[in-house]
């Protein structure tokens, strides 16, 4: 567009000189042929001055373009980098959701087994016809009998499912749409723990008395809630007490009550000859 416009300019001046040569007064005298070199020269100039303008007009596109160009690279360089922060924050919460999402397997595999090793329990003990006799035989230095061992068991098992809730409720992906983050119902868990818990009262009462160091405190408050035994409330509030106070929790009686086996007896071997 800016070269076409600048062709007609030029047009249009080399007709005005033509004009202004053809109106000039000559004389009778005047030779024909200086009048054809002077215009041949005019239009040499005509010519060249038009091929500066085109040139000087290119010129110009060009640098008008690259200016452009350059406008324009900050914005190309920020979009860049915001489409990359975009990929690198789906890819971060994408990993977040995995994670979530095998820790819930791990658990509800983890609750499964539990579940299946308790029901074998029972259905072993009724086939034997002989409940009573069989969780009443001490198997270890605590005297734990196989009932007790099987709720230590569970406890464990619902210790590893309260710390997953209570990690779970602190995480911020949990806060997002519920399009994005995964369903969880805390409340029902924590009522399938405590009903567990209020199941077996007095094995668990005992696992809680011999390996009270072995568990969270948090995981013991909630033991206490369900459970509401005097003793078992003490236990569990000289444990709060001393990881407030920084200090060694207390040991349990499984430990407490451990007595070192004695050496075998050694006979002296009397020789022959004395």
């Amino acid at each position: 567009m800016h070269a076409n416009r600048r062709r007609h300019w030029v047009v249009l001046l080399s007709v005005w000189l033509l004009v202004g040569a053809a109106a000039v007064p000559t004389s009778a005298e005047e030779s024909p042929p200086n009048l054809a070199g002077q215009l041949t020269n005019a239009q040499k100039k005509l010519e060249s001055m038009e091929t500066q303008i085109v040139s000087q007009g290119q010129r110009i596109d060009e640098l008008r373009q690259k200016n452009t160009e350059g406008q324009l690279q900050p914005l190309r360089t920020a979009s860049q980098i915001a489409i990359a922060a975009f990929a690198a924050a789906i890819a971060f919460i994408a990993y977040q959701l995995n994670k979530i999402n095998a820790a819930k397997t791990h658990i509800h595999g983890l609750f499964r087994d539990y579940l299946k090793l308790r029901f074998d329990y029972h259905q072993k003990q009724l086939e034997k016809g002989k409940t009573a006799e069989a969780s009443a035989v001490p198997l270890n230095t605590s005297g734990e009998t196989l009932a007790e061992q099987l709720a230590g068991i569970e406890l464990y098992v619902l210790e590893e499912i309260f710390l997953w809730l209570e990690e779970s409720k602190n995480k911020w992906i949990q806060k997002l749409p519920l399009s994005l983050s995964p369903e969880l119902d805390t409340e029902a868990w924590r009522a399938t723990i405590a009903s567990h818990i209020a199941q077996y009262p007095d094995e668990v009462a005992k696992s809680v008395r011999n390996f009270a160091e072995c568990y969270s405190v948090e995981f013991l408050v909630c033991i206490a809630s369900v459970l509401k035994m005097p003793d078992i409330t003490e236990i569990v509030k000289k444990h709060v007490e001393a990881k407030r106070a920084g200090r060694p929790r207390q040991l349990g009686n499984a430990i407490l009550s451990y007595v070192p086996p004695k050496p075998p007896f050694k006979k002296a071997v009397v020789g022959l000859g004395s």
